[in-house]
């Protein structure tokens, strides 16, 4: 396995520079207002239906099946939910179509890149479910998404918002900024974080532009001349992470405390070390970072990425150790069974690789057949083995049911 950085949200929609707020005024009164009688918002989503809508969405990216995928979403919701306090802009007639389009391909592309979108776990955090998902790309990086959900008037479960783990950004977030683009020329007010973004664009700019000829200590310094505030902003922050990787050691723990001590429970910083790391050939600090995710996210496929560690450092035992733990808590994960079938060929133990080439057969598809398994390099020595025979002849019964 081979992980390279890897940005979670497409380009189409982070790149977009800035976010904005409008102040609203308070009432110029002095009298006293009756308030209002309280609206009953939708019932709360429970956590079982978090867990079927899960499954539904997992299904649809799957099956890149856009008839499912869409009514998952509301445009018109996330157009709504506020960033703060501030009047929706006017949104052109091709604009809700397009946002449609651009939400579905940063859920349904992954598939085209022969990657995966998997359901994690659901929590509850406050009263209210979190579902978190596992993007996987073609060449194995690694993206997380923590998906909020909250029920339309008609009582249909749909999400409410997205936060892309790897980018520090929100589905929402990203969405306001692009519809604010296309309704540049309607005056507004910013306020709180919004008015230092648009304050302060040419710098991010600057600072994003210098990080992309990869000239990191440049970029950083631009970066450490923002204020306070916004240096705390996870969107800016994560990647300001990557590039003092490129520095030295020193430049990346120090950014890797400040990112801990700004946001204590968030695991973004982790995720962008451990496909950092992996992406290096730094696999003792890539176990260390695996191990930090796993604590933080509970996923199993981060086993995989602990055996993938160890393996590199020839510690083989705690490798298998770690690809059976995968495996029985996720007996669908396929990276898993594949690099356990590896060590197992390696250590030319031809029972346990008969054994998992049963598994691995009986499960996903593959490039090879037990018939190719001789002009395969890599089972040179299985194929001598009596296991080797016996595995032809259940190939053999099988192919004929």
């Amino acid at each position: 396995m081979s992980p390279r950085f890897h940005v979670c949200l497409p380009l189409l929609l982070v790149s977009l520079a800035v976010g904005c707020d409008l102040k609203v005024k308070p009432r110029a009164t002095a009298k006293a207002v009756p308030a209002a009688p309280a609206v009953a918002g939708p019932p709360a989503v429970t956590e079982h239906e978090a867990m079927s809508f899960g499954l539904q969405l997992e299904a649809a990216v799957a099956e890149k099946d856009r008839a499912a995928f869409d009514p998952l979403f509301s445009v018109d919701g996330l157009l709504k939910k506020p960033v703060s306090d501030r009047p929706l802009p006017d949104v052109p007639p091709h604009g809700k179509p397009m946002l449609a389009e651009l939400i579905a391909a940063v859920f349904l592309e992954v598939q085209d890149k022969a990657g995966s979108y998997k359901l994690v776990r659901v929590t509850v955090e406050g009263g209210r479910p979190h579902v978190l998902f596992r993007m996987v790309g073609a060449r194995d990086q690694l993206a997380y998404h923590d998906v909020t959900l909250t029920k339309s008037a008609a009582g249909a479960v749909l999400v409410d918002d997205v936060a892309f783990l790897g980018s520090g950004e929100t589905l929402s977030r990203s969405v306001r900024r692009l519809v604010e683009k296309l309704d540049a020329k309607v005056p507004r007010k910013y306020v709180g974080l919004d008015e230092l973004h648009r304050a302060h664009a040419a710098d991010i700019v600057a600072y994003q532009e210098e990080s992309v000829p990869r000239k990191p200590e440049q970029a950083l310094a631009l970066f450490h001349r923002l204020p306070d505030e916004l240096r705390k902003d996870k969107s800016l922050h994560i990647p300001a992470i990557a590039l003092a990787f490129l520095v030295n050691d020193t430049v990346l723990a120090k950014e890797m405390d400040a990112y801990h001590k700004n946001h204590p429970n968030d695991p973004g910083a982790d995720l962008m070390a451990l496909n950092m790391f992996f992406a290096a050939g730094q696999f003792n600090r890539g176990l260390k970072a695996a191990d930090d995710l796993k604590a933080a996210l509970g996923d199993p496929y981060l086993e995989y990425w602990r055996a993938e560690a160890l393996g590199q450092s020839e510690r083989y035992p705690e490798a298998k150790a770690a690809l059976d733990a995968a495996i029985r808590a996720e007996p669908t994960l396929r990276p898993a069974y594949l690099t356990r079938l590896a060590v197992a060929v390696e250590e030319k133990d031809h029972a346990e690789t008969a054994k998992l080439v049963k598994a691995i057969a009986t499960r996903f598809e593959t490039t090879w057949t037990v018939a190719s398994m001789p002009t395969d390099p890599r089972f040179v020595h299985f194929v001598q083995s009596k296991e080797y025979e016996g595995l032809k002849a259940w190939a053999a019964a099988r192919a004929r049911k």
